[in-house]
Parts: structure tokens; sequence; C-alpha cells
């Protein structure tokens, strides 16, 4: 009967010479015998045996002496079994031996299994347990006495005279007659000597489906193949730093533009699944000894989701120092993208880039903190993403102002949402030059500088459409949010003290700008260049310092058609509130702090043909938003019209002067 699923146990440490790698033991039972029969039986033991004396770890050769021993406790206790010493031969770091243990002496209670290579004593003893499996003893007692061999899959690694063990898992009760298996607990734990732990990690990830770095380990790794130092290349794994832990790329071990990741996740012809890398220890892409030439940021990387991986969680680390991104996410283009890739809670600094990702769905990056990236963007979607969420992040630059932006939708990236981010210190706030459907809501955008924008909007190689950019805060910046797009919600956000515009709109049609604080802009309010079918309605437009620099509320230039202006509020202007260059394409309504609709009356007195009226407008009506009625029979005079509408006046004219009292009218006068 053989029994499957292994499990990955224990310990990896650092001491010379020796490293039992594998270790597969098979237990042959004579059918009807009982486990409390005296009468020995046989256990082999096949292994691998490396040297790690030399500058490289390699399969040892030649004679080796050896000695097994069963105790009743882990440390100390009394002997209750033993075999040897023997020598074993050991070819090409393979070797086999059998030896002879009492089954009688092994019956009733846990047990514990010591092997010494060459005088070396392994520690810790192994754990021999009953079989939690009633069946497999009843099995083998009703057998032939022919007997039966039962195959149990134990791993053993053991890089510093420790070993890591691996029990099989069945269902089923336990039974005291049952064979024994070996038992450690999980995970399979790494000490590394900081030298080079290349091979002692990758083997642990090789053997095991959870490995630990012992907490305050500085490992060291280098250039192993390809594009990695260390590869994650099967499903179900967790790999775990505790505490004080590192693992850093060594000197020298990229140079140029080569492409080199620390740790990389999947290759571009698998599916890995169901990864998970856990801090809170660190990971250093030691950029400052591997510098990267040319701005290519992807080619390197701390951490490298690639190909068509899925459900890959990486949390609570930190990732510092990559002449790269500290997290890149790239799947294959088309049908293979990779998904479910959440990035949590993690430490970012001092890399060339925070996390980008391109040809990945459903990726989350949340709770993060990056700080002080060197090149790039904080956060970059990428081409081929879509159902993305960047949500509760910090993206902060201490240092000097990032040319980039704290996230940045790259060209070609699908839709998602970008939600209650603080971002200081970028040139852009929030940079998308996404297609469509993208979401931008409760962010917090800071920069004291007057450049840049703190929300921009515009087409990434294709007309922008949809987008949403609602509720959120942004101080400083040439321009709060700028908008270049159709069908753009711009609703609810707080716009503090840009330098030159609160909104500017440079082209889109169809457009929604409501309810928006704009306080203390340097220059504009409002700046709305192209578009047409806009609605502007119920913001709030003001300049509350002591010495106003707003000069206008809004300004609707000659590109502007079919757009209504209605409920604002604007005070604090410098000049007339609204500038209309659109030939009478702005529609204002009812809207609050300066003038829109004004009454009087005027005389064309005798011998003049000509009134000219001072409206009070702050906005110039046309000549349909004027009304003149005569409340006299004009005198001599038959015709009379409007003429000479400008920014302040307008003029009533008669056809002859109309002598004894004059012409008299009424006149309303309305900014449409």
């Amino acid at each position: 009967m053989r029994i499957t699923r292994p499990s990955p146990l224990d310990r990896i440490g650092a001491r010379p010479r020796l490293a039992t790698v594998v270790l597969l033991a098979c237990l042959a039972v004579a059918g009807g015998v009982l486990a409390d029969d005296p009468t020995p039986r046989q256990i082999t033991i096949q292994g691998v045996l490396s040297d790690t004396t030399g500058p490289q770890t390699v399969p040892a050769d030649g004679t080796f002496t050896m000695s097994f021993a069963v105790f009743d406790a882990e440390l100390g206790g009394a002997l209750v079994a033993s075999h040897g010493p023997v020598s074993v031969a050991v070819h090409d770091g393979v070797y086999e031996v059998s030896i002879s243990l009492d089954l009688a002496a092994l019956s009733g209670a846990d047990r514990w299994l010591e092997t010494t290579i060459d005088g070396e004593t392994l520690t810790p003893r192994l754990r021999l347990a009953n079989a939690p499996y009633a069946h497999v003893a009843e099995a083998i007692g009703s057998l032939t006495p022919e007997g039966l061999q039962v195959e149990l899959s134990l791993i053993q690694v053991n890089v510093s005279a420790e070993i890591a063990s691996v029990i099989s898992d069945h269902e089923g009760e336990a039974d005291p007659h049952a064979p024994y298996v070996l038992e450690q607990e999980l995970p399979l734990r790494v000490v590394c000597d900081g030298i080079d732990d290349t091979a002692r990690i990758q083997d642990a990830i090789l053997a095991a489906p959870e490995v630990l770095i012992d907490s305050g380990s500085q490992c060291v790794v280098r250039h192993a193949a390809a594009d990695h130092a260390l590869l994650i290349d099967k499903s179900g794994f967790r790999l775990t730093l505790e505490a004080d832990s590192v693992i850093r790329l060594d000197d020298g071990e990229a140079t140029g533009a080569q492409t080199l990741y620390l740790l990389q996740i999947g290759t571009e012809s698998s599916a890995t699944s169901d990864v998970t890398i856990l801090g809170p220890g660190t990971l250093d892409g030691n950029g400052g000894n591997n510098p990267l030439v040319g701005g290519d940021y992807d080619r390197r990387a701390g951490v490298a989701v690639v190909g068509q991986a899925s459900s890959i969680e990486i949390a609570n680390l930190r990732l510092e120092d990559s002449s790269g991104c500290a997290v890149l996410i790239r799947g294959n283009a088309g049908t293979q993208n990779a998904e479910d890739v959440r990035v949590r809670d993690n430490f970012m600094t001092l890399n060339a880039e925070g996390v980008l990702f391109e040809n990945a769905d459903e990726v989350g990056i949340s709770r993060n903190h990056i700080r002080d990236v060197l090149a790039r963007d904080g956060l970059r979607p990428g081409t081929g993403s879509d159902g993305w969420l960047i949500e509760s992040n910090l993206i902060v630059q201490d240092g000097a102002v990032s040319s980039g932006a704290g996230i940045h939708v790259a060209t070609g990236a699908g839709g998602g949402s970008i939600v209650g981010n603080l971002i200081a210190g970028h040139g852009d706030g929030v940079d998308v030059e996404a297609p469509d459907s993208v979401v931008v809501s409760g962010n917090q955008v800071d920069y004291a500088g007057s450049s840049g924008s703190g929300i921009r909007i515009r087409p990434g190689g294709s007309p922008m459409q949809r987008c949403s950019v609602e509720d959120n805060f942004v101080e400083g910046f040439q321009f709060g949010i700028r908008i270049d797009g159709n069908d753009v919600k711009v609703s609810g956000n707080y716009l503090l003290e840009p330098g030159e515009a609160g909104i500017q709109w440079d082209q889109g049609d169809r457009g929604q700008i409501r309810a928006n604080v704009l306080l203390d802009p340097g220059q504009l309010g409002m700046r709305f260049t192209s578009g047409t079918g806009l609605s502007v309605a119920d913001n709030r437009i003001s300049d509350s310092r002591g010495t106003p620099l707003m000069t206008h509320g809004a300004r609707f230039e000659a590109g502007v058609s079919a757009t209504r202006f209605v409920r604002n509020e604007i005070s604090g202007h410098t000049a007339a509130a609204v500038v209309d260059e659109t030939s009478g394409q702005i529609a204002l309504r009812r809207n609050v702090g300066f003038v829109t609709e004004t009454r009087g009356t005027a005389t064309i007195s005798a011998g003049s043909t000509v009134y000219t009226v001072a409206h009070g407008l702050d906005v110039a009506p046309t000549v349909a938003g004027i009304s003149v009625t005569p409340t006299n029979d004009l005198g001599q005079a038959s015709r009379f019209w409007i003429a000479n509408v400008a920014a302040a006046s307008f003029q009533i004219r008669v056809d002859v002067q109309p002598g004894g009292s004059g012409a008299t009218f009424s006149w309303t006068a309305v900014s449409e």
C-alpha cells in the first residue's frame, strides 16, 4: 500500500560538511504479526548526501559511518533500540542502508529517531508516531506470511546537521499497532549563513510546501538561472520571512540592462497558483550595487509574478532598494493573464518604482506604504489589466519630488478603481491614461509645488470615456483636476490652492462638473477650453485670502458650446466672475455672487438719437438677452433698436430725434 501526499517540515541550518537532502524509508512487515512481536524488522533507508565544505554544495562520495538510535524522549530519555555503527557506501550522493529495529520496542508510545553520520549527531531527533489510520494495520494483519512492503514518504532536509521530515497524512483513526512514520512540526525552517544561501533556500522551496526564513537570518542570494535568483514554480506554497530576517541580492549580480528578479513566482510557461509570500522580513534588491542602465524598470523586481499565475498573495513584507520595481506582476498577453493577485500591507522604500502590473486581472493593491520612489511611479496598472482595485495605500515622497505619478494608469490598461489613497510629493498625484471605466474616489492628494495635476484624466491613444472623479481632496499643483475625455463626471471634490486653475477642462463632451469646492486658486476657478454639452452646476468657487489672486471664477473659451452654468457661487474674484468667449453658447441660470439679470429705464432726449445703458451685468448679455419696451409714443421717432452690446453697456437708438419730452423706455438685460 502506498501512502501519498507528503507534507514538508522543520529546519535548514548552516553547519559544514554533510547535508542529508532526501530520506525515503520502507518498512517490511510480515503479515499476521502485530507490532508487539519482538522479532526484529528491517527498515531500508535511502537518501542523498551532500558535501558543503567547499565553495559549492556537491554530491558526497565515499564510505561514511552511520548509527541509528531510538529514544523515548525528544531530548535525553532512555535508549529503546539501536543499530550500528555501520559503514555505508555513498556514490554520487546516493546511499542505502538496512537497519534492524525491534517492533516491540516501538509499540505503544511515541519514539524519537536519532541519526549519527561520521560522528556528527543530527538534531533535532525525528519523532516517530503511530500512523493515524486504523485500516492500514487491519490490512497488514490479514496478509499472508510473504509480507507487505509499505512505502512511507519521508523528506529529510539537513544543511547543518538538523533534520526536516515529512509525515504522510491520511484519513482514519490512530491504532497502537499501526506502523510508525516520522513526524515534525511545520514549516521547513531555513537559517542562513550570509555567504551564499541561494541553493539552501531554493532546495527548501523545492522540498516543501511551506518554508520559513528564521528570525534574524541575513540571507545572501545570487543570480541562479534565467532571470531570477530564487524561483517558486509550484502551486500551494507559502514562504514566510520572520522578523528581522533579510534576503538580499549579492553585490554585482545584475549589470547594465540585464533582467534579474530577486524572487520570481511562476514562469511564462507555467500556471502557478495558491502562492503566499509573507513578512515581516525584508527583500533587499541591493540596487546601489546592482544598478540598472536605461529606464526599463520592469527588468528588475524584488518580487516578480510571471505567467498565468493565480491566487497569489504578497503581504507584510519590507521591499527595499530595487533598481526596478518593488513588485512586478506580468501575465501572458491574451487568454493567459495573471489573475487574483493581492499585494497588501507591505512597506516599500527606495525602489525605482513601486508596483507595476500588466496583463493581470483582478489585482488588488491595498494598505501598502510606498515611500521615496526614486525614478518613476508609485503604482502603475499597465496594458491588458482589468478589474483592478488600488485602495488605502500611502504613497509619499520624503525626499525629492518624484518625476512620475503617485498612481499612473498607463495606456492600454482596462477599468479599475483608485479609492481612499493618500498621495504626497509626486509630480502628478493620479494620472489616468486608460481608455475608460476608471473611478478615482476618496483620495487625498497633496503637493506643495505649483506644477503638474493632482488628478489628471487623459487619453492614451484612444478617446477617454466614462471616468469618474469624485470626493477627492487635492491641495497644490498647477491644476487640481485636469480633464481630457468624454462623459467624465467630476463631483464632490475639494480643491485647495491650485497654482493656476482648480479645474482645467482641456476638451471633452457631455461632462458633468457638480458640487465641487474650489478655494483660493492662483488665477482661475475653472477654465474650459473645448467641449460641448457640458453641465456645470452647484459648485462653490472662492478666494478667501486678504489679497485675492483669483481673477475669474470661470472662463469659457471659444471652443466650448451648448453648455449650462447653473446654481454656482463665485466670490472673491478681482475681475469678471465669468468670462464668456463663446458668442452666447453658455446658459447662465440662478448663480450666486455675480449679477446675471438687471433692469431699468432710459430716455432719449430731444435732439438726440441714442442712449447708452450701463447694464451692470458680470457677464455680457447677447442681443437676445436684452428686452426694451417704449413707455411713450416716441415723439417724432417711428423706430428703435438695440446696438453695440458690450461687457458693460448696450445702446438704445431711434431713427430720428424724438423732440418734445423725448422717447422713454424700460429695459431688462439677462446673461444667458
